[in-house]
């Protein structure tokens, strides 16, 4: 075989090669959009989207999700993910305070990915929501990193501005532009990587006639590879309600399981916590004298109603630890407030 004939060969075999990696990085990684809406801080939906999420995680290697937080929300999350402490994740859960993300069950989703799908990279393509607070503190630690001027130091300043304008002028239309442009300034940088979002069910919205809409704008611009669910309308909403026989004091008293959620009550020295509300006998708990701790409705991961008998079983690294017992007031407070006060027991 003559030397012309070699280097043909050669050219042959690398463009096969070349043309079956291609095919093979296409087949897994087909830049598909998963978009998931949901009611923000049901904790019913929350777990549905973190068993999606971990099989998609495990089972497809996909590692990035996209979320309704700004971009320097996700950045500080993604640095979380790599520290051995929630020092940033507690930061950030303090700024988001008084926000429908800012809520214990929204915690415990992030801590499971973290403990449990630990390479997740978050991508934030909201607008800038906390540009006085967390945008600030990106900026700064950015400073501190010398990188001002920083690609990311820009996206940052971009970011913010978008939320001062977003607010100033209280435009859905303006958040739902941005809100693409965002989405696409992450997306576009992965070269075909399939991702997964968790949206508010209002923005996964596909339609012919309204493309003002996230979804529906995506869906226009990548034709073909947007993919919706809404989550607050799924079959497992309407699941039969949890009903447990609870010993208290040697005596069982029929309780409705509520919710399993991050622990963050001071003094209490635990990670998790799964709350009950007595459903039958409760009233046998009326001349129970009451402890010191208390409790607003507010700081429930569930609604509180007025009256009602809540049992709280701590778990420390999943580990029973201790029970306590709260009495809602008969009534609220003038600003609506309920107050629930621990009932002390045998």
């Amino acid at each position: 075989m003559n030397r012309k004939k070699r280097v043909l060969m050669l050219i042959a075999i690398t463009i096969t090669i070349v043309i079956g990696i291609s095919v093979s990085q296409l087949k897994f990684n087909s830049g598909k959009i998963y978009l998931y809406g949901e009611e923000h801080s049901n904790w019913r939906i929350l777990d549905k989207e973190f068993e999606i999420w971990s099989k998609y995680y495990h089972e497809k290697g996909m590692r990035h999700l996209f979320v309704e937080l700004p971009y320097y929300d996700a950045e500080f999350l993604n640095l979380w993910m790599k520290e051995d402490n929630d020092k940033l994740l507690n930061q950030c859960f303090e700024e988001f305070k008084g926000t429908a993300g800012g809520t214990p069950v929204y915690r415990r989703f992030f801590k499971r990915i973290k403990k449990e799908c630990p390479e997740t990279v978050f991508h934030g393509t909201d607008v800038g929501h906390g540009y006085k607070t967390t945008g600030e503190r990106y900026l700064a630690y950015l400073q501190e990193l010398g990188k001002e001027g920083s690609k990311e130091y820009e996206r940052t300043k971009e970011v913010m501005e978008q939320g001062k304008e977003f607010y100033e002028e209280e435009s859905t239309l303006y958040r739902e532009k941005k809100m693409v442009e965002n989405f696409k300034w992450e997306f576009d940088k992965l070269k075909n990587e399939n991702i997964m979002g968790i949206y508010g069910a209002a923005h996964t919205v596909i339609l012919e006639d309204n493309h003002t809409i996230m979804a529906s704008q995506l869906s226009c611009e990548y034709q073909g590879r947007v993919y919706v669910q809404d989550l607050t309308e799924a079959d497992y909403l309407e699941d039969e309600l949890c009903y447990e026989s609870l010993k208290i004091n040697g005596r069982s008293y029929r309780s409705l399981y509520l919710v399993e959620s991050w622990c963050n009550i001071e003094g209490i020295e635990c990670d998790t916590v799964k709350i009950w509300r007595v459903e039958e006998k409760s009233e046998e708990f009326a001349n129970n004298p009451v402890g010191e701790m208390t409790l607003a409705g507010s700081e429930y991961p569930i609604l509180v109603t007025c009256g009602e008998i809540y049992v709280f079983d701590f778990y420390m690294n999943d580990e029973f630890a201790e029970r306590k017992l709260f009495r809602a007031d008969k009534s609220a407070m003038e600003d609506g407030t309920i107050m629930t006060r621990e009932i002390l027991y045998k």
